[in-house]
């Protein structure tokens, strides 16, 4: 590229010269070249002994500097007679880092379009574009939400920009929304970066996608040149077309959606380090294809979360069990009898923890619950039948028992536990049961993710 480059974008390619700078040596130029499919740095007519391991290097570019992040070499080809090797080294992340940012940061800002798509069409997204002249030479941005986290202010703000085509006499606004975390203290790279991918968990649980970032800017307070950009390889290949699950609703034409209460990003972010690794496995597991592994997957996140620790197995519960156990009446009397009374090296399972009782019983229990929540005139297309067939089957798979499941079946079961962990989730967060039956005709009808059946007609399913 002839042209100098200001700051780096997920969405483009780059090809820069560098400089490397080492402890004992003198800079030895480079090229950087950036993409989604891989990350490379090639170094030329190094010495032979260049050490070939290296978890950072810091490198110039024009006023700008760069940290190569995590690198390892995949190739390399010797010159005999010079003496010196041409190295090339995969680079995991780029911190492109204007020249006199400082190494602490106070802001994180996130773009992209799916923010956009997120929030919906707003009254103040209407009212800047009615109030072009006024606002557009006053300020470029201007706050929608706010909300008070622990350690850092959530804000979303719109951000007017204007493009000019000279050669067609026309000038275009946009006024599109970011993300914009304030930090009450400055942070390291190291602590805002985990906050960052922390905040895409959440937001995968609320699209219902990756949200497709654009860039990520982390700001100091110096200042001028005061931004940094951070560059990665996201691993995932994005929707053409996406349909919100959870939107922040708009307030424009608030016929259509639910308001989101903001103060879900507070509570996220006040769970532990253990309940936030929960959002951080569904996205994981949810990008796999249609196997036995994310079918464990799935299950090992709703043992943890179904039921609270705290949670006693009720003589309610025990009806609930007895009454849909697929067994006869007989065998049902027996059950009961024993987790009432015990045996002689038991004692009765009632009063006790319910987290402590077999995985087909509390399945049982928590699909009751979930068909209590969902509106009624749709219906699960799983039964209790088929509970007792996912708990059979993870048992086979966890055991390595003989077993025979149909693909057909296999996705459908699937399905279902990925609602519930959309449900379990939810919950955490302090979603409640009545704001997830009113959303729930919002819930992703996208081919292979869960499908609605209705007691009339089915719903359409989405192509995507």
């Amino acid at each position: 590229m002839f042209n100098k480059v200001e700051n780096l974008s997920l969405l483009e390619k780059y090809e820069l010269d560098i400089y490397i700078k080492f402890d004992s040596e003198k800079p030895i130029k480079g090229k950087l070249i950036t993409s989604q499919d891989l990350i490379s740095l090639k170094i030329y007519n190094t010495s032979f002994n260049f050490d070939f391991n290296y978890e950072k290097l810091v490198c110039e570019y024009k006023d700008n500097k760069i940290e190569l992040i995590n690198l390892e070499s995949f190739q390399y080809s010797t010159d005999f007679y010079s003496h010196t090797k041409d190295i090339v080294f995969s680079v995991e992340k780029v911190f492109f880092k204007e020249y006199y940012v400082k190494d602490t940061y106070k802001k994180l800002i996130i773009k992209s379009k799916d923010i956009n798509q997120w929030t919906g069409f707003t009254k103040l997204q209407r009212e800047l574009g009615f109030e072009i002249q006024q606002r557009l030479f006053v300020q470029h941005k201007e706050l929608f939400k706010s909300i008070n986290c622990t350690a850092f202010t959530f804000n979303i703000f719109y951000e007017i920009h204007t493009a000019q085509d000279t050669f067609n006499g026309t000038t275009t606004y946009t006024y599109l929304p970011f993300v914009e975390l304030d930090f009450k203290e400055n942070q390291t790279f190291e602590k805002i970066e985990k906050i960052y991918f922390e905040l895409l968990d959440l937001f995968y649980l609320l699209l219902g996608f990756n949200l497709e970032v654009e860039k990520i800017i982390f700001q100091s307070d110096s200042e001028d040149y005061n931004n940094s950009y951070l560059y990665y390889k996201r691993g995932y290949v994005e929707f053409e077309n996406k349909t919100i699950f959870i939107a922040l609703a708009n307030d424009l034409f608030e016929q259509c959606r639910e308001q989101l209460n903001l103060e879900i990003f507070k509570n996220y972010f006040e769970l532990t380090g253990y309940q936030k690794s929960f959002f951080n496995s569904f996205r994981k597991y949810k990008m796999f294809h249609y196997t036995e592994d994310k079918f464990l997957g799935y299950f090992r996140i709703l043992e943890n979360l179904m039921f609270d620790k705290k949670e006693i197995f009720t003589e309610e519960y025990l009806d609930v069990y007895i009454a849909n156990i697929t067994i006869d009446e007989v065998e049902k009397i027996k059950e009961k009898d024993l987790l009432l009374k015990g045996s002689e090296k038991t004692k009765s399972a009632v009063n006790s923890s319910l987290c402590k009782r077999k995985e087909k019983i509390k399945f049982i229990l928590f699909h009751e619950k979930i068909l209590k929540i969902l509106p009624t005139d749709f219906k699960l297309i799983v039964d209790f039948v088929d509970i007792e067939k996912i708990v059979k089957l993870r048992n086979d798979i966890s055991h390595f028992n003989d077993y025979i499941v149909t693909e057909q079946d296999l996705e459908k079961y699937i399905d279902y536990l990925e609602f519930l962990i959309n449900y379990v989730l939810l919950r955490l967060l302090g979603y409640s049961d009545e704001n997830f039956k009113n959303n729930s005709i919002f819930y992703p009808a996208k081919h292979r993710v869960f499908d609605w059946i209705s007691l009339v007609t089915p719903l359409p399913r989405c192509d995507t």
